[in-house]
């Protein structure tokens, strides 16, 4: 179960920043226009 956990902890730390960097452009864009 720990390693299932930890499974899922080492995703979340990889994932966070990828959608952050794919959000943040569209935010820009958003307020450009």
């Amino acid at each position: 179960m720990t390693d299932v956990l930890m499974f899922f902890v080492y995703w979340a730390m990889v994932l966070t920043p990828c959608v952050i960097a794919m959000y943040i452009p569209l935010d820009s864009v958003r307020y450009a226009e």
